[in-house]
């Protein structure tokens, strides 16, 4: 049996940031790659944080980093996707 990963010390900024309402950190965190979805010792991400803590605005600005977040993703990938096709094509 494996034991469960320490969280990193951005993980914890996330998590307090989010209990306080201190959406600038959480912002630069984001911006740094820290992922908002990662779970707590009690198995809640940021958002649900916030949420408990009555953050609302800090609630919504995670929702919108979590969805900017996917946006990138998803154009990456189809970056990606695309460069693997014209290179198909150009063999």
């Amino acid at each position: 049996m494996t034991s469960p990963t320490a969280p990193s010390n951005a993980q914890q900024q996330l998590w307090e940031a989010a209990m306080k309402g201190d959406s600038a950190t959480i912002r630069a965190l984001a911006a740094a790659g820290v992922d908002l979805d990662a779970l707590n010792e009690e198995g809640l991400t940021a958002f649900a944080l916030a949420t408990q803590h009555s953050q609302a605005d800090t609630a919504m600005t995670i929702l919108a980093l979590r969805e900017a977040q996917y946006m990138t993703k998803v154009s990456v990938d189809q970056r990606a996707a695309v460069a693997v096709e014209q290179t198909r094509k150009s063999a």
